[in-house]
């Protein structure tokens, strides 16, 4: 893999996975803040959709319907083992269920982030990873200010993976 890193809050952090899963020779460190990272989980897929028809988008002309298996394609959570296998640097932030929540920047739905964190993180560990640091569960908020202190607390981190 090429030395580059790539990180990313609420859907830039399922973007961050999704490009580390998908594209291993460009990236070998991925950190997802609050991401979405099992997108295909039932009722997730709902929550995407709706996250982005409130910006205007339209998940139909992104994956196609959920039914059709796109959106497994497309999932960090679906194809972990890649992740494992490539011994991609993973760094994992979520915090607890009803932590506070930018409203914007995750559309209302930190609680459903928070879920798919930790089904990633049982996932990760059934696929016998070990490059990972998850914080889950603990203090914090789905917000700019503690994503800024992840961001300075991984800074080493993130440096030290990618020399």
């Amino acid at each position: 893999a090429t030395p580059n890193g790539v990180v990313g809050a609420s859907q830039g952090g399922y973007a961050a996975a999704a490009l580390a899963t998908f594209h291993p020779d460009r990236f070998r460190y991925a950190s997802s803040l609050s991401g979405f990272l099992a997108p295909e989980r039932t009722g997730v897929d709902g929550t995407i959709t709706a996250a982005l028809k409130q910006g205007g988008a339209d998940t139909d002309h992104m994956w196609g319907l959920p039914q059709l298996g796109r959106w497994k394609w497309h999932s960090p959570n679906q194809n972990i083992q890649q992740l494992v296998d490539n011994n991609i640097r993973l760094w994992i932030y979520s915090p607890g269920s009803g932590a506070p929540t930018d409203q914007g920047a995750m559309a209302g739905y930190g609680d459903i982030a928070q879920g798919t964190n930790a089904t990633f993180y049982s996932h990760y560990g059934d696929a016998g990873g070990h490059n990972g640091h998850f914080d889950l569960g603990r203090g914090g908020g789905n917000d700019w200010g503690t994503w800024g202190q992840q961001l300075a607390a991984m800074s080493a981190d993130l440096a030290a993976n990618i020399r």
